[in-house]
Order: C-alpha cells, then structure tokens, then sequence
C-alpha cells in the first residue's frame, strides 16, 4: 500500500547525533489547517483565528517562549489557555486584546518566588484580563495543578474571540482603547478589563465581529543552564467559529447544556456548560465549543476537520542515543484535541483552579460515554500501537519484534515524552521532562549495536468507532502532533547544542 508522508518544510541535519554540528533554533512553518473544508485542508497561506503550540516545558529549570502576532488591522480579543501534560486541563488563561499589527510576547518558567512551580511572564503593555500580579514591571500568573494532573508540561492553545474593531463598551471604543501610543502604552486598558470582567458585561460589547485570519505565532524550548534551544510554528487554524464568541474572564457559572449533542446553537448571551469542567465562563471558548457555538447548524465539524487534516496512523523519524558523546533525545506526541471528546467518567466532582466543582454532562448519553477516536471513557485512555520497528543507520536492519522486553506502548497523556533505547543501553536523561513522568521504551537488539537510526511507531485508534463528529474524517483518528528534541548536552554549555522538529505523520493513501 502506497504511504502518505506529511511533514515541515524544515528539515535540519542530524549532525547533533556525532556532537560535531553546532544547530540555531530551528524555526519553520508548521501546519496551517482550514476548519471550513470538509475533512480537513493544509493550506499553504500562513495565518489562523486559532493557533495550537504543541508543547511547553518548565521541567529541570526549562523554559518555553511564545508569540502571538495580529497581522492585520483589526483589533482581536484572544484566549490563551495553558493545558496540563496529563488531561489536558485548564491550568491558566487570560483574554489579551492585539491591537493591528500588535504582537504579544509571553515564556512560563519556573517561579523562583513560588517554590519553583510553573508560571507564565510578560513584560508586554498589550491589555490582558486576568488575575495578574505585576513585580518590578514583570506580569506573572502561576499554573495551577489540578488533581490528577501535572502542569510541568503541557500544551498551549490561543483561540481569537471577537473582531473589536467597530466595538465599544459602554461608549468607549475598544479598539481606541487597546491602541499602543508611541511609547508602546495602550490609551487605556480600564474598558477592555470592565468589559470582560461579567457575562452581564460582556453582552453589552457592541457591533463584535468575526476574529479574522490574522494571528501567527512562534515558540521556543530554552534547556535551562544547558544553553540548548529549539522552536518551532504553531498550528495554525482557520475559520475556528466564523462567528463573534461571547465569553467573560469570569467564574461565574455557565447557564446549562444544549438538548443533545446536535442542539441548537450556544445563545450569544450564554455560555452553556458542556463537559464536568467548563462550567464557568472562563472556561470558555474551546475547541469543544466549535460543535455547538458556530455560524450556522451546518457548521458543526470544525473538530471533526482539524482532526481529519492532522491525524495520523503513525509517526516516524530519527534517533540517537549515544551517551559516550552526551547525546540523548527525546520523542513528543501531543493530542491537541483529545479534551474535546472525553469528560471525567468516574461520578466524581474535579474542582478547577478556583476551587469550583463542575457537573458531569448529561444529554443523550454521560459524555464520558460518546464514541471517540481515543474511545469512550476518561482522559487515561491510551493510544494503542502494534510492533515499533527500530532501525540503525546502516542498511535498515529492524529489530524483530519491536518492543520485546515491555508491553505494547500506548501514548495516555495529552502530552506524552519519552525516548527509545536498545535493551540494555544506557540512555542521556531528559533535560525537558521529569524523570517520573519520562517513558523509556526499549526494543530489540540490532546486529549492528547503533548509536543512531530511525524509527515508526503506529498509532492505532478506536476501531469501528462511529464517531458523531467525524462524517468526513477518513481515518477517524483525531490531530497529531509528533516532535523530536535531540541534543548534546555536556557540562561545557559552550559545545552544547540541539533541536526541535517535527516529526512525519504517516498515513495510508
């Protein structure tokens, strides 16, 4: 059967497996996904309402940087939400508004004036409604772990809300007031913050529109004191909701659940509680939410799309695992949409970071129950895989089978890392993932004892799931993401050097 490779158009040399290469950042277009097109489209134009970055890290003093950038001249409200390695639950967000061509710079890292747990910083004057505190010019919000979950790792999702363009609040344009002056100050900030601070507010914005196409964005794993880094693109989405989303940074309670999972579209006036745990509206909007907030009834397969663009029946790429030399890596697959389809399944109540309780979903059937890629249930559903066939660097020899010496390998988390290693090798530690949370999977012996080769590990997802949002998807399998991190990494930071790239998705024609 004829494969179908999907990749970056970066493609940097594996030189870091020898240590003789010094590699920059590696920064490169990612994937750019129409939401609008049945089945999914990767476009060639850049830009979304929504970006997706696959991965950040605070493990062992790591830090991750982003961007976000309005390239056009509207004025766009945006959600940025922090999602944990483990459920993919909500460990921070805030609404920033870009004003035209803004940009907005952001890292989390470490807080050493909070015992070291996660925190997002900023030092840019964009207007940002949060619970922010604010030291020597820094702004800084701390991620929270919730149960049964770990915000050391984890993925980040931006999602534009509204065009503000032509809004005003109370008489008080809010494009005027996010405008930078020449001294990069917003006019005033005091009426985007009033405006989001209610749902009653937040439905007294006039004349809102659709967010446009307009936002890119950039990230970066810096390897603590390490001096390794390596970046990448977003995935970028558009055509998210084609419509103004109405959300306030608020925990007051969202008002209930559409009738069925086909109801009637969310009111622009309310936001309705879908799952166990976005029962507030700073909950929302999510990717969840494009199933039942959308322009028209017919819109109801924005997810369905994504997954349909980006999913994948296997991911494939390099290794190296040499240790004389200091050389380790580290493999990441992320499901940036796994929330959407499962709920918390065990009756109990988890509260969020505000220490309020949410309640399970009931509509057609408990949401825990709904056919999915990743099957039904909770969020430990694991991603099944056959045979990992392993190759060195000469020849393709694979190992036969492969893995031996551990059960079959599914991929739990949202965000999973973790390395290969020949059975019996010594292996480099992890520089971006905690020992406790970092697999190391084994295969076979090779003949030829390699340092360095490639492997393919298969996805394998729900079989003969019927999927009620996945019509048009013709693997129904949900988005992937696959990256590679490889470094050299020594006590000299001098010599020490690495990147991050994506790997190939590989599907069957």
């Amino acid at each position: 059967m004829m494969k179908s490779y999907r990749k970056s158009s970066l493609s940097l040399a594996l030189g870091v497996a020898l240590g003789s290469v010094a590699l920059v950042p590696a920064v490169g277009h990612a994937y750019s996904v129409n939401a609008n097109v049945p089945g999914g489209q990767i476009v060639a134009d850049g830009g979304g309402d929504s970006l997706l970055f696959p991965f950040y890290s605070t493990a062992n003093g790591t830090s991750s940087s982003f961007s976000v950038s309005n390239t056009s001249e509207a004025t766009i409200a945006a959600k940025v939400r922090f999602r944990e390695q483990i459920n993919s639950q909500d460990v921070r967000d805030f609404i920033v508004v870009l004003s035209p061509d803004d940009k907005f710079d952001f890292w989390v890292a470490p807080d050493i004036n909070n015992g070291g747990k996660p925190a997002v910083f900023w030092n840019d004057n964009s207007c940002v409604v949060g619970k922010l505190q604010e030291s020597g010019g820094t702004k800084t919000l701390p991620l929270v772990d919730l149960p049964g979950g770990d915000s050391t790792v984890g993925h980040v999702e931006i999602i534009g809300m509204m065009d503000l363009s032509r809004s005003s609040f109370e008489g008080y344009s809010l494009a005027v007031a996010a405008k930078h002056d020449e001294q990069g100050v917003p006019t005033n900030c005091n009426p985007i913050y009033k405006a989001f601070e209610s749902r009653l507010n937040v439905n007294q914005i006039t004349n809102a529109g659709d967010a446009p196409n307009a936002l890119i964005g950039a990230y970066v794993v810096t390897a603590g004191a390490a001096g390794i880094e390596g970046g990448d693109n977003p995935i970028e989405v558009k055509n998210t909701f084609r419509r103004a989303v109405y959300a306030a940074q608020s925990p007051e309670p969202c008002a209930g659940i559409p009738a069925d999972f086909d109801g009637t579209n969310q009111d622009l006036t309310d936001c309705f509680q879908l799952y166990s745990w976005d029962g507030k509206e700073e909950d929302h909007p999510h990717l969840g939410d494009v199933n039942w907030v959308v322009a028209n009834p017919g819109d109801r397969s924005v997810v369905a799309n994504i997954d349909g663009a980006l999913t994948a029946l296997a991911l494939r790429g390099d290794w190296s695992n040499n240790p004389a030399n200091s050389v380790g890596y580290d493999w990441i697959a992320t499901y940036p949409t796994k929330y959407v389809y499962l709920d918390d399944c065990d009756g109990d109540k988890v509260p969020d970071e505000d220490g309020n309780l949410g309640d399970k979903l009931v509509g057609p059937y408990p949401f825990c129950q709904t056919p999915s890629p990743f099957g039904p249930g909770g969020h430990d559903k694991c991603m099944g895989t056959t045979t990992v066939d392993a190759f060195d660097a000469e020849e393709g020899v694979p190992s036969r089978p492969s893995p031996s010496s551990q059960p079959l390998y599914g991929n739990c988390n949202e965000t999973n890392v973790f390395t290969y290693a020949m059975a019996g090798q010594a292996f480099e530690s992890s520089l971006i993932q905690t020992e406790a949370r970092r697999e190391v999977r084994t295969f076979e012996y090779i003949p030829s004892d390699p340092v360095r080769g490639w492997i393919t590990q298969p996805i394998v997802w729900q079989p003969n799931a019927v999927v009620p949002t996945h019509v048009n998807n013709t693997y129904d399998g949900a988005a992937t993401q696959g990256l590679l991190w490889i470094v050299r990494s020594t006590d000299d930071a001098a010599v020490n050097n690495g990147s991050l790239r994506e790997l190939v998705r590989e599907n069957a024609d």
